[in-house]
């Protein structure tokens, strides 16, 4: 299970992690309830002490450029010994320093700026830095994998699987939650419409979702014909398509899925 593997970089004293998912709100709902998970477990809350023995209280926070350094309700978590605004990538990555002990760090799209050599001397420090101590762990989000040589050794890569059929059941039960007139799918049609969505992300369900139930006026049998469209969109925009004909195969190659199949070819 991925939460509990991830619990256990954490307990284990991992200094970094680089997580490849464009899904930010998964990960965050994830690393939450690693923190939370741990948190609760008896035998794991006893390990997590300063060096001088006392009982510490774990940190979540996150990074953006557009917000710099957040605590997980939101509001600012303030570096007192970093001068300026942390949205900066070298003064966010400076701060991480002065982190306290058994904080999990999120940065979220620190990719598009690991060409700058002072930046990833830094990461590297803060490695150093981590590695083996009380519970400090940077995790690096990104849609794409962007690791240089400098570092590429000192992070832990975790490919985030797309979401199982009960977390898009629960994309979809939250649609109908969030619209109370809307009349629940039967249930021949539900299975159907997760099937359609299975493959995609959260976010690309619940656009589907939604386009399929405004197109038709709620989720029938036609509804699932357009959240098979988008999907084969989705599969278009993935260049799955391109990888597939690179290899000489073709989609009759690929057995089932004949609606998809019609929908990537047009």
């Amino acid at each position: 299970m991925l939460a509990q593997q991830l619990q256990n970089y954490w307990i284990s004293g991992h200094p970094g992690l680089y997580i490849l998912s464009s899904e930010e709100a998964r990960v965050d709902t994830l690393l939450r309830s690693v923190l939370a998970t741990a948190t609760a477990d008896p035998a794991r809350r006893a390990l997590m002490t300063h060096a001088d023995g006392r009982q510490a209280e774990p940190c979540f926070v996150t990074w953006s450029q557009t917000r710099g350094w957040c605590q997980a309700d939101g509001r600012k978590f303030d570096v007192p010994k970093v001068k300026g605004d942390t949205g900066s990538p070298r003064l966010a990555v400076e701060a991480l320093q002065w982190f306290p002990e058994w904080t999990i760090a999120v940065l979220y799209d620190l990719h598009a700026y690991l060409d700058d050599a002072v930046l990833l001397r830094r990461l590297r420090e803060t490695c150093k830095l981590y590695k083996g101590t009380h519970g400090r762990m940077m995790v690096l989000v990104s849609p794409r994998l962007v690791l240089p040589p400098e570092i590429k050794h000192e992070f832990t890569l975790v490919e985030l699987p797309l979401p199982t059929r009960e977390v898009l059941a629960g994309v979809l039960d939250e649609i109908l939650t969030s619209n109370p007139r809307l009349e629940r799918p039967v249930p021949e049609v539900r299975v159907r419409l997760l099937e359609a969505a299975a493959g995609t992300t959260t976010v690309e369900a619940e656009n589907a979702f939604a386009l399929a139930c405004q197109t038709h006026g709620g989720f029938t049998d036609a509804a699932v014909a357009t959240v098979y469209q988008e999907k084969a969109q989705a599969v278009k925009r993935s260049g799955a398509m391109e990888v597939l004909l690179h290899t000489g195969e073709t989609l009759d190659d690929v057995g089932g899925h004949d609606l998809l199949k019609s929908y990537m070819l047009d």
